[in-house]
């Protein structure tokens, strides 16, 4: 805020805080009144003397003037999280929820003001509220339950943060097993305890002991299915109609995709990334196109690319689930490495279709090198540690798309069908817009 004319000089402001250094706070209190009476709107000396008020147990005086402050410099979040604190010492639990709706709405991206919020919703007992502003503070700050041996975080956030992991899990726990209900009341008696004993990765960092080193489902981890790297194609019974459509599927690829118009860069996040990932990062060296993405089709897509279009179906019709479809052209240019990463979940699989494959590309899972030949389906679990690139002077395009784990149950799929889009579609409607609203 600019200074105005009648604003204190600085020796005064200084001599205000060299009387509270030298112990002297009540001297400084009877000075800076003095000098209030003669400029009152100067925010250097409110907010200095509404810091000594707070500071001296003189909560009341101390919110009189943050709320002079806020009409000169409103959406001042410095001053909206000080008045929300004292309005909690006041006891004030409606006030303090609105100064900190305010600070977060001043600054939207502070995930510890979040925190503070929901330990206030708890407090008058609004659990929904404070499950949102918990949810929301994660969703700023994805290391924000893993905070207990940060020394440079206050004692009272990591409680707050405690507090509100354990509230989060158990909310989604009951989403949970209410989408589970239903498949439990058609199908009784059935083995469910692996459901039961999901492990979503992608709220919590637990610790998990997985079956094997080379394998870190980054989303959803499934305990008790076989941790195998590499899949027949003979297990599958959609296989062969999909390896019959290859001429038709690799004309289109070849003759109406258009590898920059049509494709998106499979990596964009607007964001600092991890040093292997800043080539591809808003690049189309690695580019997709999508004709199924979390679910759902793109009609589009679904027009330009008929025959594959039509081979995909087929899958799905024997798949009998969209949960987990997700198909698209990828499309890796030449001198394009993709690093070594670890994919979503172990429930499902990664089906690589090759439609154009030029020499020197190839692809390692776990311990497995792998070069795609044209019309071969190969299959794995991407949640083993896996590579590729591309090391030729042509494009390289693979049909991907996924199926389920061989090794679950139908009662199983029938379980992950409900429960994991129960829990997105949650996590989907907890916006901001939803907290600050009425």
């Amino acid at each position: 805020m600019a200074k105005s004319n009648n604003q204190v000089s600085q020796p005064d402001l200084g001599r205000l805080a060299g009387l509270v250094r030298s112990g002297r706070p009540k001297e400084a209190i009877e000075v800076a009144e003095q000098q209030m009476q003669r400029f009152p709107d100067d925010p250097g000396l409110i907010q200095f003397l509404s810091g000594i008020y707070y500071t001296s147990g003189r909560l009341a005086d101390a919110r009189t003037l943050m709320r002079r402050y806020l009409e000169l410099d409103p959406g001042n979040v410095q001053c909206l999280q000080g008045l929300a604190t004292v309005e909690q010492k006041l006891k004030k639990l409606e006030l303090t929820i609105k100064a900190q709706l305010d600070a977060i709405e001043a600054d939207p991206g502070n995930a510890f003001s979040f925190l503070r919020l929901a330990g206030s919703y708890m407090s008058v007992g609004d659990r929904e509220k404070a499950i949102t502003a918990t949810f929301l503070a994660y969703d700023r700050h994805v290391k924000i339950f893993n905070m207990a041996d940060d020394p440079q975080v206050a004692a009272n956030l990591k409680k707050l943060a405690a507090d509100g992991e354990v509230l989060l899990r158990e909310k989604l726990a009951e989403i949970q097993d209410q989408a589970l209900r239903g498949v439990k009341e058609a199908h009784p008696g059935a083995d469910l305890s692996r459901i039961e004993g999901l492990v979503w990765r992608d709220v919590f960092a637990d610790k998990v002991a997985f079956q094997h080193d080379q394998q870190r489902p980054q989303w959803l981890y499934l305990p008790g299915l076989e941790p195998r790297a590499l899949f027949e194609r003979s297990e599958f019974s959609w296989v062969k109609g999909l390896e019959a459509a290859f001429p038709d599927i690799r004309t289109e690829a070849l003759e109406v995709l258009d590898p920059d118009k049509d494709t998106v860069p499979y990596i964009d996040t607007g964001q600092e990334v991890q040093e292997g990932w800043k080539k591809l990062d808003g690049s189309r060296q690695w580019g997709v196109a999508h004709l199924f993405k979390e679910g759902q089709r793109n009609p589009q897509a679904y027009k330009k690319f008929p025959a594959t279009a039509a081979a995909l179906d087929a899958i799905l019709k024997s798949q009998k689930s969209e949960t987990f479809m997700e198909a698209f052209f990828s499309v890796l240019k030449p001198g394009a490495e993709i690093p070594p990463h670890f994919g979503q979940t172990n429930a499902a699989l990664t089906v690589h279709f090759p439609l154009v494959i030029p020499e020197r590309v190839g692809i390692r899972v776990a311990n497995h090198r792998h070069t795609w030949r044209p019309g071969e389906t190969f299959i794995f679990d991407d949640s083993f540690e896996h590579k590729a690139w591309n090391r030729s002077d042509q494009i390289r395009i693979v049909l991907i798309l996924g199926d389920w784990h061989p090794g679950l149950t139908a009662v199983e799929r029938a379980a992950l069908d409900v429960c994991v889009p129960a829990r997105l579609d949650w996590m989907g409607g907890i916006t901001l817009e939803k907290l600050l609203g009425p």
